[in-house]
């Protein structure tokens, strides 16, 4: 059941990509459509299996290769994380692949983005049912190829190919450190698979850095960088301006890929290697730190933004910051709850957005448009049930679990969840406004868009209105759904945390106090108050003239002002006048094939040396000999330093 899971969307993809035109345009869309569904119905069984007897399942197969003392082979493992997961992706991915059957229609290339999503899929599940280290760091380079393509689907688009490389570039930032962190963590345990490191992790460590006469235990170096790989993928803060940007590609890539199921990766990287962060409280309360200023940073600058697809953007990178909070404080089944029912609403969200936009020619400015409760009823409603889940109205999905990462902030024994807690809690709060301004700017306020939009305008197609209706019932009743499986503590025995946390005797139905009570009634309160506001007085960010602070949040914060002055322009300005002139230009030519060349005709007097041929002759074998130097040095050196136990200071 499982191999077929992994294979059936790498044969879609190729298929789909390589011979779609002996199956046709039709044949595609059913293959591609029957295929995944195939896939949602073997992980609902996979976790139904996995959830009804609480066990775990490893895979192994034949060797993949042998590196000193590593023994790397294709191992899985199937636990309730790993299936909670992937049942998450693969019914978000079928519904976004119907979904895109009609949101694509007039798209010429319709079959090769199916096939790209099929792909996405693959490298998805193989992450999330990884057993080592490697197996996870190929899925995740997977999972980052398979956004650039999507992101850049459609190239002819300056911004979508500025786009993709931005986002490409951010997070080869964050995966150099998580690679760097990995290598680290297989050196001292000597070992790759996840199951002998959790075994190993409470060893003693005996390995230390000395830096500026710090010493600094080697564990804690790697959970830094392990923590620096989840900042880049799941778009936190200094790390997160990737994220708005790669709204530019289509909108069923923002619903599947950044909004439910990618930019989740950084958070299932904590919940895999939970056993090595609970050793390392500082970096757990660096972590909630984090998340709890990216909560409101985000919420922040989505109050102020126009862009209708930028603005739920910014509220995925808040609810990010809620998963991460949640596992600061050591209760990580709380988060994966969270990411199991945020990906429903915050899909469905971003689909009702792409039909908007289509609707509308392509119109993403909030600011164009208005009235459109009469023209979209149905996606008014759908609209209202996703914010209203958002916020974390009572009853709906988001209630169940949002609600209870806040309380759980307040329960914990972690020194800074007081601040952290009242950073979620205020993040609560902009998550109220920025709902509400869009419910209001979309849909009450007047119509303030071209004409010409008027006369296009349609409801939602049956193609599209089938994933709709499913994701609107799932973020009405996945919460409760899902707290029955969260409510016996059997996820929490996946997990291994320091100490006893106060939450491990509740019940999720038991967690809300009476003081809790009271600040959720006042979250609604205020939600109320301003869809009112909104609707009567207008806008409240239009009303109040504070123009400075208004630019400082239209802006971002200014981190791509910030990023594009100091770093991309010190770093273009020193690569041009350090690299290019003084050593390409400079000693690399001169003591390189320039200085050979010169060498050669000065002492032997061949002038048939000055033949372009001959010169790309010398450059070549030079620049041959230089590289298998320099490899068979640096091996060497690796080899010797390994062999001898001196890898560490």
């Amino acid at each position: 059941m499982f191999i077929l899971l992994l294979l059936l969307p790498l044969f879609s993809f190729i298929i789909i990509c390589f011979f779609s035109n002996y199956l046709g345009r039709n044949g595609v869309l059913f293959y591609s459509i029957f295929n995944m569904s195939i896939i949602n119905i073997l992980s609902l069984c996979m976790f139904l299996l996995m959830v009804l007897n609480n066990y775990s399942i490893f895979l192994i197969f034949n060797n993949w290769f042998c590196f000193l003392y590593f023994d790397v082979s294709w191992l899985f493992r199937l636990d309730i994380l790993s299936v909670s997961m992937s049942y998450v992706v693969t019914i978000i991915s079928l519904f976004v692949h119907i979904y895109s059957v009609d949101y694509m229609y007039g798209d010429p290339n319709r079959s090769l983005f199916l096939g790209y999503l099929s792909l996405f899929t693959f490298f998805m599940l193989l992450l999330v049912c990884s057993g080592n280290i490697f197996i996870f760091f190929l899925s995740w380079e997977g999972v980052g190829i398979c956004s650039y393509l999507l992101i850049n689907f459609w190239n002819s688009r300056i911004l979508a190919t500025q786009s993709a490389i931005k986002a490409l570039l951010v997070n080869r930032v964050s995966d150099l450190f998580l690679l760097i962190g990995l290598v680290q963590v297989a050196l001292i345990y000597g070992s790759v698979d996840f199951t002998v490191l959790e075994l190993c992790v409470f060893l003693p460590c005996e390995y230390n850095y000395n830096i500026f006469s710090f010493i600094i235990p080697v564990q804690k170096i790697c959970c830094a960088f392990l923590f620096i790989g989840v900042v880049g993928k799941s778009a936190q803060l200094f790390l997160h301006t990737w994220l708005p940007d790669a709204m530019e590609g289509p909108t069923p890539v923002s619903a599947l890929l950044h909004a439910a199921t990618m930019v989740t990766a950084g958070i299932f990287l904590i919940l895999r290697f939970s056993f090595i962060f609970e050793e390392n409280m500082f970096i757990l309360e660096l972590a909630g730190l984090l998340g709890g200023i990216t909560i409101i940073v985000s919420g922040t600058i989505g109050l102020f933004q126009f862009d209708i697809k930028k603005v739920i953007a910014y509220s995925t990178c808040s609810q990010l910051g809620y998963m991460l909070v949640s596992c600061s404080a050591s209760v990580y089944y709380i988060s994966l709850y969270h990411f199991t029912i945020h990906a429903f609403f915050k899909a469905l969200l971003f689909l009702l957005a792409g039909c908007i936009i289509h609707s509308l020619n392509n119109e993403q400015d909030m600011r164009k448009y208005g009235g459109l409760l009469y023209s979209f009823p149905l996606s008014y409603i759908f609209f209202i049930i996703g914010s209203s889940a958002l916020v974390a109205e009572p009853f709906l999905s988001g209630y169940y679990s949002k609600e209870l990462i806040i309380f759980s902030l307040n329960d914990s024994y972690i020194n800074s969840s007081n601040f952290v807690y009242w950073l979620s809690l205020y993040g609560a709060i902009l998550t109220v406004l920025y709902s509400s301004r869009s419910l209001w700017l979309v849909f009450f306020s007047n119509f303030r868009g071209v004409i010409q939009n008027v006369k296009v305008l349609h409801e939602l197609s049956y193609i599209m209105l089938y994933p709709l209706l499913v994701l609107t019932l799932f973020s009405i009743f996945s919460g409760y759904i899902y707290s029955s499986i969260f409510r016996d503590g059997s996820v929490f025995n996946n997990f291994q945390v320091l100490g006893t946390h106060s939450l491990l005797n509740h019940y999720i139905n038991d967690f809300v106090s009476l003081e809790h009570n009271y600040l959720l009634l006042i979250c609604n309160i205020i939600f109320i108050i301003f869809f009112l506001f909104f609707s009567y007085l207008n806008i409240l960010i239009a009303s109040i003239n504070f123009s400075n602070l208004k630019c400082f949040f239209i802006n971002k914060w200014f981190f791509d002002s910030i990023y594009n002055r100091i770093i991309i322009m010190s770093s273009m300005l020193s690569s041009n006048n350090i690299f290019y002139y003084n050593l390409d230009k400079g000693y690399v030519e001169i003591l390189g094939p320039l200085g050979l060349y010169k060498s050669i005709y000065y002492y032997l007097n061949i002038t048939r040396l000055k033949t372009f041929i001959i010169y790309n002759d010398i450059l070549y074998i030079f620049i041959y000999v230089l590289v298998v130097l320099v490899v068979l040095l640096c091996s060497y050196q690796s080899v010797y330093l390994l062999l001898n136990d001196d890898l560490f200071m």
